[in-house]
Protein backbone atom coordinates (compact mmCIF):
# COMPACT_ATOMS: atom_id res chain seq x y z
CA UNK A 1 0.00 0.00 0.00
CA UNK A 2 2.81 2.39 0.89
CA UNK A 3 4.49 1.62 -2.42
CA UNK A 4 1.36 2.62 -4.37
CA UNK A 5 1.00 5.86 -2.36
CA UNK A 6 4.68 6.71 -2.91
CA UNK A 7 4.34 6.08 -6.65
CA UNK A 8 1.20 8.24 -6.75
CA UNK A 9 2.92 11.08 -4.88
CA UNK A 10 5.93 10.77 -7.17
CA UNK A 11 3.69 11.02 -10.23
CA UNK A 12 1.94 14.11 -8.84
CA UNK A 13 5.28 15.81 -8.11
CA UNK A 14 6.62 15.06 -11.58
CA UNK A 15 3.38 16.01 -13.39
CA UNK A 16 2.14 18.99 -11.38
CA UNK A 17 0.62 20.85 -14.34
CA UNK A 18 -1.18 17.74 -15.62
CA UNK A 19 -2.64 16.97 -12.18
CA UNK A 20 -3.75 20.56 -11.53
CA UNK A 21 -5.32 20.71 -15.01
CA UNK A 22 -7.22 17.50 -14.33
CA UNK A 23 -8.52 18.78 -10.99
CA UNK A 24 -9.62 22.10 -12.50
CA UNK A 25 -11.30 20.31 -15.42
CA UNK A 26 -13.11 18.05 -12.95
CA UNK A 27 -14.17 21.08 -10.90
CA UNK A 28 -15.53 22.79 -14.02
CA UNK A 29 -17.83 19.82 -14.61
CA UNK A 30 -19.71 20.81 -11.42
CA UNK A 31 -20.22 24.30 -12.84
CA UNK A 32 -21.47 22.97 -16.18
CA UNK A 33 -22.88 19.50 -15.69
CA UNK A 34 -21.90 16.96 -18.39
CA UNK A 35 -24.55 16.55 -21.07
CA UNK A 36 -24.94 16.05 -24.81
CA UNK A 37 -23.78 19.65 -25.43
CA UNK A 38 -20.24 18.87 -24.27
CA UNK A 39 -19.21 17.73 -27.75
CA UNK A 40 -20.06 21.19 -29.09
CA UNK A 41 -17.56 22.82 -26.74
CA UNK A 42 -14.67 21.27 -28.68
CA UNK A 43 -13.18 23.74 -31.15
CA UNK A 44 -12.93 21.40 -34.13
CA UNK A 45 -11.76 24.15 -36.49
CA UNK A 46 -8.71 24.89 -34.34
CA UNK A 47 -7.91 21.19 -33.91
CA UNK A 48 -8.15 20.51 -37.65
CA UNK A 49 -6.04 23.57 -38.49
CA UNK A 50 -3.43 22.49 -35.94
CA UNK A 51 -3.40 18.93 -37.34
CA UNK A 52 -3.00 20.20 -40.91
CA UNK A 53 -0.21 22.57 -39.84
CA UNK A 54 1.67 19.83 -38.00
CA UNK A 55 1.26 17.44 -40.94
CA UNK A 56 2.70 19.97 -43.40
CA UNK A 57 5.56 20.87 -41.06
CA UNK A 58 6.37 17.18 -40.50
CA UNK A 59 6.55 16.67 -44.28
CA UNK A 60 8.89 19.65 -44.75
CA UNK A 61 11.01 18.41 -41.84
CA UNK A 62 11.29 14.96 -43.41
CA UNK A 63 12.47 16.62 -46.63
CA UNK A 64 15.23 18.29 -44.63
CA UNK A 65 14.17 21.80 -45.65
CA UNK A 66 14.81 23.42 -42.27
CA UNK A 67 18.21 21.76 -41.85
CA UNK A 68 19.19 23.02 -45.31
CA UNK A 69 18.23 26.56 -44.28
CA UNK A 70 20.39 26.19 -41.17
CA UNK A 71 23.34 24.85 -43.17
CA UNK A 72 23.13 27.74 -45.64
CA UNK A 73 23.17 30.30 -42.82
CA UNK A 74 25.99 28.57 -40.94
CA UNK A 75 28.12 28.46 -44.11
CA UNK A 76 28.27 32.27 -44.01
CA UNK A 77 29.79 32.56 -40.50
CA UNK A 78 33.41 32.82 -39.42
CA UNK A 79 33.36 32.83 -35.58
CA UNK A 80 31.94 30.65 -32.80
CA UNK A 81 29.91 33.59 -31.45
CA UNK A 82 28.22 34.08 -34.82
CA UNK A 83 27.44 30.37 -34.97
CA UNK A 84 25.79 30.42 -31.54
CA UNK A 85 23.76 33.53 -32.40
CA UNK A 86 22.44 31.87 -35.56
CA UNK A 87 21.57 28.68 -33.68
CA UNK A 88 19.62 30.75 -31.14
CA UNK A 89 17.83 33.06 -33.56
CA UNK A 90 16.92 30.37 -36.10
CA UNK A 91 14.10 29.04 -33.87
CA UNK A 92 13.15 32.63 -32.93
CA UNK A 93 12.36 33.51 -36.55
CA UNK A 94 11.14 30.19 -37.90
CA UNK A 95 8.87 29.50 -34.91
CA UNK A 96 6.66 32.29 -36.27
CA UNK A 97 5.87 30.12 -39.29
CA UNK A 98 6.38 26.48 -38.26
CA UNK A 99 5.29 26.62 -34.55
CA UNK A 100 7.67 26.70 -31.58
CA UNK A 101 7.48 22.92 -31.07
CA UNK A 102 8.52 22.07 -34.64
CA UNK A 103 11.28 24.69 -34.53
CA UNK A 104 12.78 23.13 -31.39
CA UNK A 105 12.32 19.53 -32.57
CA UNK A 106 14.13 20.48 -35.78
CA UNK A 107 16.94 22.72 -34.57
CA UNK A 108 17.87 21.36 -31.13
CA UNK A 109 19.27 18.09 -32.60
CA UNK A 110 20.83 20.21 -35.36
CA UNK A 111 22.53 22.44 -32.75
CA UNK A 112 23.78 19.41 -30.79
CA UNK A 113 25.32 17.98 -33.98
CA UNK A 114 26.98 21.29 -34.92
CA UNK A 115 28.42 21.94 -31.44
CA UNK A 116 29.80 18.40 -31.21
CA UNK A 117 31.51 18.84 -34.57
CA UNK A 118 33.09 22.06 -33.27
CA UNK A 119 34.19 20.35 -30.02
CA UNK A 120 32.16 22.90 -28.08
CA UNK A 121 29.91 20.57 -26.06
CA UNK A 122 30.30 22.76 -22.94
CA UNK A 123 27.98 25.29 -24.57
CA UNK A 124 25.20 22.74 -25.21
CA UNK A 125 23.06 23.51 -22.15
CA UNK A 126 23.30 27.26 -22.60
CA UNK A 127 22.47 27.14 -26.32
CA UNK A 128 19.52 24.76 -25.88
CA UNK A 129 18.06 26.86 -23.05
CA UNK A 130 18.37 30.03 -25.12
CA UNK A 131 16.93 28.29 -28.19
CA UNK A 132 13.90 27.27 -26.12
CA UNK A 133 13.43 30.82 -24.85
CA UNK A 134 13.88 32.24 -28.36
CA UNK A 135 11.37 29.84 -29.93
CA UNK A 136 8.69 30.73 -27.38
CA UNK A 137 9.32 34.47 -27.75
CA UNK A 138 9.28 34.44 -31.54
CA UNK A 139 6.21 32.22 -31.82
CA UNK A 140 3.92 34.77 -30.18
CA UNK A 141 3.91 36.98 -33.30
CA UNK A 142 1.66 34.85 -35.53
CA UNK A 143 -1.47 32.70 -35.06
CA UNK A 144 0.42 29.62 -36.27
CA UNK A 145 3.38 30.27 -33.95
CA UNK A 146 1.88 28.12 -31.19
CA UNK A 147 -1.40 26.27 -30.51
CA UNK A 148 -2.56 28.86 -27.95
CA UNK A 149 -2.31 31.65 -30.52
CA UNK A 150 -4.27 29.56 -33.02
CA UNK A 151 -7.05 29.06 -30.49
CA UNK A 152 -7.14 32.74 -29.52
CA UNK A 153 -7.05 33.87 -33.16
CA UNK A 154 -9.95 31.59 -33.98
CA UNK A 155 -12.05 33.23 -31.29
CA UNK A 156 -11.06 36.80 -32.11
CA UNK A 157 -12.73 37.03 -35.53
CA UNK A 158 -10.07 39.55 -36.53
CA UNK A 159 -7.91 39.85 -39.64
CA UNK A 160 -4.46 38.26 -39.67
CA UNK A 161 -2.76 41.65 -39.98
CA UNK A 162 -4.64 42.93 -36.90
CA UNK A 163 -3.39 40.01 -34.81
CA UNK A 164 0.20 40.53 -35.99
CA UNK A 165 0.08 44.28 -35.35
CA UNK A 166 -1.12 43.67 -31.79
CA UNK A 167 1.72 41.22 -31.09
CA UNK A 168 4.48 42.99 -33.06
CA UNK A 169 5.56 45.49 -30.32
CA UNK A 170 5.92 42.68 -27.75
CA UNK A 171 7.82 40.48 -30.19
CA UNK A 172 10.26 43.28 -31.03
CA UNK A 173 10.80 44.08 -27.36
CA UNK A 174 11.32 40.38 -26.64
CA UNK A 175 13.87 40.25 -29.45
CA UNK A 176 15.88 43.13 -27.98
CA UNK A 177 15.49 41.67 -24.48
CA UNK A 178 17.04 38.41 -25.68
CA UNK A 179 19.95 40.32 -27.22
CA UNK A 180 20.39 42.25 -23.96
CA UNK A 181 20.62 39.00 -21.99
CA UNK A 182 23.15 37.56 -24.43
CA UNK A 183 25.33 40.67 -24.25
CA UNK A 184 25.41 40.90 -20.46
CA UNK A 185 26.86 37.71 -18.99
CA UNK A 186 27.79 37.49 -15.31
CA UNK A 187 31.60 37.50 -14.79
CA UNK A 188 32.07 36.42 -18.43
CA UNK A 189 30.15 33.21 -17.71
CA UNK A 190 27.92 32.89 -20.77
CA UNK A 191 25.46 30.58 -18.99
CA UNK A 192 24.58 33.24 -16.39
CA UNK A 193 23.06 36.68 -16.79
CA UNK A 194 24.10 39.77 -14.88
CA UNK A 195 21.21 41.36 -12.98
CA UNK A 196 20.63 45.05 -13.54
CA UNK A 197 19.32 46.96 -10.51
CA UNK A 198 17.34 49.90 -11.87
CA UNK A 199 18.20 53.37 -10.61
CA UNK A 200 15.51 55.72 -9.29
CA UNK A 201 15.72 57.82 -12.46
CA UNK A 202 15.20 54.79 -14.69
CA UNK A 203 12.26 53.61 -12.56
CA UNK A 204 10.62 57.01 -13.04
CA UNK A 205 11.37 56.86 -16.78
CA UNK A 206 9.92 53.34 -16.97
CA UNK A 207 6.63 54.37 -15.37
CA UNK A 208 6.35 57.52 -17.52
CA UNK A 209 6.97 55.46 -20.66
CA UNK A 210 4.48 52.84 -19.48
CA UNK A 211 1.86 55.55 -18.88
CA UNK A 212 2.43 56.89 -22.41
CA UNK A 213 2.09 53.41 -23.96
CA UNK A 214 -1.04 52.76 -21.87
CA UNK A 215 -2.73 55.97 -23.04
CA UNK A 216 -1.87 55.29 -26.69
CA UNK A 217 -3.20 51.74 -26.56
CA UNK A 218 -6.31 52.84 -24.67
CA UNK A 219 -7.39 54.96 -27.62
CA UNK A 220 -6.37 52.28 -30.13
CA UNK A 221 -8.44 49.65 -28.30
CA UNK A 222 -11.30 52.13 -27.92
CA UNK A 223 -11.23 52.84 -31.68
CA UNK A 224 -11.66 49.12 -32.39
CA UNK A 225 -14.53 48.87 -29.85
CA UNK A 226 -12.61 46.38 -27.72
CA UNK A 227 -14.73 44.58 -25.14
CA UNK A 228 -13.84 45.12 -21.45
CA UNK A 229 -11.81 48.18 -22.37
CA UNK A 230 -10.26 48.95 -18.97
CA UNK A 231 -9.03 45.40 -18.16
CA UNK A 232 -7.74 45.11 -21.74
CA UNK A 233 -5.81 48.37 -21.34
CA UNK A 234 -4.38 47.23 -17.99
CA UNK A 235 -3.26 44.05 -19.73
CA UNK A 236 -1.24 46.18 -22.16
CA UNK A 237 0.27 48.04 -19.20
CA UNK A 238 1.39 44.92 -17.34
CA UNK A 239 2.65 43.31 -20.57
CA UNK A 240 4.78 46.35 -21.39
CA UNK A 241 6.20 46.48 -17.85
CA UNK A 242 7.07 42.78 -18.00
CA UNK A 243 8.88 43.09 -21.32
CA UNK A 244 10.71 46.27 -20.26
CA UNK A 245 11.93 44.66 -17.03
CA UNK A 246 13.03 41.60 -19.00
CA UNK A 247 14.91 43.80 -21.45
CA UNK A 248 16.65 45.64 -18.60
CA UNK A 249 17.45 42.33 -16.81
CA UNK A 250 15.56 43.28 -13.65
CA UNK A 251 14.80 40.44 -11.19
CA UNK A 252 11.24 41.78 -10.96
CA UNK A 253 10.35 40.75 -14.52
CA UNK A 254 8.78 37.46 -13.41
CA UNK A 255 6.43 39.24 -11.00
CA UNK A 256 5.35 41.57 -13.81
CA UNK A 257 4.52 38.56 -15.98
CA UNK A 258 2.60 36.99 -13.08
CA UNK A 259 0.61 40.23 -12.65
CA UNK A 260 -0.16 40.25 -16.36
CA UNK A 261 -1.38 36.68 -16.10
CA UNK A 262 -3.82 37.66 -13.32
CA UNK A 263 -5.19 40.43 -15.56
CA UNK A 264 -5.63 37.93 -18.41
CA UNK A 265 -7.46 35.55 -16.09
CA UNK A 266 -9.87 38.37 -15.17
CA UNK A 267 -10.39 39.20 -18.85
CA UNK A 268 -11.23 35.61 -19.75
CA UNK A 269 -13.55 35.33 -16.76
CA UNK A 270 -15.48 38.29 -18.18
CA UNK A 271 -15.53 36.55 -21.57
CA UNK A 272 -16.75 33.33 -19.92
CA UNK A 273 -19.75 35.17 -18.47
CA UNK A 274 -20.98 35.74 -22.02
CA UNK A 275 -19.72 32.45 -23.45
CA UNK A 276 -19.19 29.65 -20.94
CA UNK A 277 -17.05 27.68 -23.37
CA UNK A 278 -14.21 30.12 -22.59
CA UNK A 279 -13.92 28.62 -19.10
CA UNK A 280 -11.30 26.24 -20.52
CA UNK A 281 -9.09 29.24 -21.37
CA UNK A 282 -9.47 30.49 -17.78
CA UNK A 283 -8.29 27.11 -16.53
CA UNK A 284 -5.28 27.21 -18.89
CA UNK A 285 -4.22 30.63 -17.62
CA UNK A 286 -4.72 29.60 -13.98
CA UNK A 287 -2.42 26.59 -14.49
CA UNK A 288 0.12 28.79 -16.29
CA UNK A 289 -0.03 31.33 -13.46
CA UNK A 290 0.62 28.67 -10.83
CA UNK A 291 3.67 27.51 -12.78
CA UNK A 292 4.92 31.06 -13.33
CA UNK A 293 4.37 32.05 -9.70
CA UNK A 294 6.70 29.29 -8.58
CA UNK A 295 9.30 30.63 -11.03
CA UNK A 296 8.77 34.19 -9.73
CA UNK A 297 9.47 33.08 -6.16
CA UNK A 298 12.70 31.47 -7.33
CA UNK A 299 13.74 34.72 -9.03
CA UNK A 300 13.13 36.67 -5.80
CA UNK A 301 15.39 34.27 -3.94
CA UNK A 302 18.16 34.94 -6.45
CA UNK A 303 17.66 38.71 -6.59
CA UNK A 304 19.74 39.30 -3.44
CA UNK A 305 22.81 38.17 -5.41
CA UNK A 306 24.37 39.66 -8.53
CA UNK A 307 23.18 37.02 -10.96
CA UNK A 308 20.25 35.01 -12.24
CA UNK A 309 20.74 31.50 -13.56
CA UNK A 310 19.13 31.00 -16.94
Amino acid sequence: MNTIINKLLGFIKSEVVLCVSFLLAAASSFIIKPDSQYIKYIDWNTLLLLFALMAVMAGLQQLGLFSKIGNILLSKISTTRQMMLILIFLPFVLSMFITNDVALITFVPFAIMILKRCNNEKALIKVIVLMTIAANLGSMLTPIGNPQNLYLYGGMNEKLIDFILVMLPYTLLAFFALISWLKNPYNNNKSEVKVNNLSKKEIVFMFVLTAFVTIVFYYILKYFNTANLMPSTISVTTSFLAVYLTFRRSPYFALAYATNDIVLIVLWVFASINNISYISVVICFVVFFLTLYRFAVMIFIFQTTDWVKL
